[in-house]
């Protein structure tokens, strides 16, 4: 089976609680689930690697969350 996850309006205004909800969710599914594979496209609105934006903007705690949760299931950030 495969998890697809878009995210756009969801994460239009991202923080913490956000992507630890998206979190919760994906775990709560690989429970429940066999999954194969994870694909999670959208705009998620943080950076995960602050050599990829030259904003002042940022979040520390969203980023560091969405950074874990990327780590933790594997998947990969695509440019």
């Amino acid at each position: 089976m495969m998890l697809r996850i878009i995210a756009y309006h969801f994460f239009k205004r991202p923080n913490f609680s956000r992507i630890e909800s998206l979190a919760l969710a994906i775990e709560q599914m690989q429970a429940n689930f066999h999954i194969d594979d994870i694909v999670m496209a959208g705009d998620f609105n943080v950076v995960l690697d602050p050599n990829d934006t030259t904003s002042t903007m940022n979040k520390p705690r969203a980023e560091a969350r969405l950074r874990t949760l990327v780590f933790d299931i594997d998947v990969i950030d695509v440019d």
